[in-house]
């Protein structure tokens, strides 16, 4: 039996629970253990965290991830309820770890591998306009730290002519460097906060970190161990980043009823378009980082990070031509 198996036996003995059958789900990406299990005609997700099993690259940008999440329901969980996942127990262990019971979703509603339609995006869009117009108005000393501290524009293109060796994306990244806007645009997106201010940001705004409700006009949204503070077109722009006008609106229509207080539809565009750019250039240290492992172990950038150096470059290259 694997040791983090026997942490959830023990978890579960010392909370008087006898599950019918403990079954490991995997692993989060940030290296938390989940479980589910029935028990007393209840179903349960057990998630267990310690600092000890989350990758080192993450702990390097978010190097509050082993506490976050645990602070983020202790504080934020009554306020932002309608879109939590009820939690029955919650619990600090030993060596800076915690973990969480909490209902399963999976037996009310559904968890999207894709968005499907239209109808999926409403309610997705409405669910984080909710969290972001009814989160704190100051950031928590439990957050992360903002992605623009990851974002220093000098150090931006310094970072960026790394990259210059790689044949394939040598002609854009010299487009970019050679732009006489690059600059100008890396300092403003450094500087940006938007008209109706900055909020608690998800950071990790994708269909497999939330569940859907035919019932429910709105979703649940667990895993929020990378949550930090930002504008809400970040979390905006990590589901899509070519969000047409119709889902803005529908989005800012949401955003100010929960808000009660109403803003120019334009201030959310601008936040969006910054955000976009935000989101892909504060990543570029730990690409960078990658970068240098591999070069070292000779071999090429894994294609996961390769795929979002892509993405960030024609990202910035798409913004400063418009």
């Amino acid at each position: 039996m694997k040791q983090d198996h026997k942490i959830a036996i023990k978890i579960l003995k010392e909370e008087k629970i006898t599950p019918e059958k403990l079954n490991r789900i995997g692993d989060g990406e940030s290296g938390s253990r989940l479980f589910s299990f029935r028990a007393q005609e209840k179903n349960y997700i057990l998630k267990i965290s310690y600092p000890r099993w989350f990758p080192g690259f993450l702990l390097k940008d978010f190097p509050c991830i082993s506490r976050a999440e645990y602070y983020f329901y202790k504080e934020l969980y009554p306020p932002l309820k309608k879109i939590l996942p009820k939690i029955y127990r919650q619990k600090k262990l030993g060596n800076g770890g915690h973990y969480i019971l909490l209902k399963d979703l999976s037996f009310q509603g559904y968890i999207p591998g894709k968005i499907k339609n239209r109808r999926e995006w409403e309610k997705i869009l409405n669910t984080y306009a909710f969290f972001h117009a009814r989160s704190p108005k100051t950031p928590p000393n439990w957050a992360n730290p903002p992605l623009k501290e990851n974002f220093i524009p000098s150090n931006f293109l310094e970072l960026l002519e790394k990259f210059l060796v790689i044949t394939e994306i040598e002609d854009d990244l010299l487009f970019l460097l050679r732009h006489k806007k690059i600059e100008t645009l890396a300092e403003k997106v450094q500087k940006y906060i938007p008209d109706y201010g900055e909020t608690l940001i998800h950071n990790d705004f994708f269909p497999g970190n939330l569940a859907l409700c035919s019932c429910r006009e709105t979703g649940f949204v667990f895993d929020w161990q990378l949550v930090s503070w930002g504008s809400p077109g970040l979390d905006l722009s990590q589901m899509k980043t070519d969000f047409d006008k119709a889902y803005l609106q529908y989005y800012w229509k949401c955003f100010c009823y929960w808000k009660e207080k109403k803003f120019p539809l334009e201030s959310l565009e601008e936040d969006y378009f910054f955000a976009r750019l935000l989101n892909s250039g504060a990543f570029l240290p730990s690409i960078s980082r990658a970068f240098s492992r591999a070069k070292e172990e000779n071999r090429p950038l894994s294609p996961w990070m390769f795929s979002r150096l892509k993405n960030l470059i024609q990202t910035w290259k798409i913004s400063i031509n418009s």
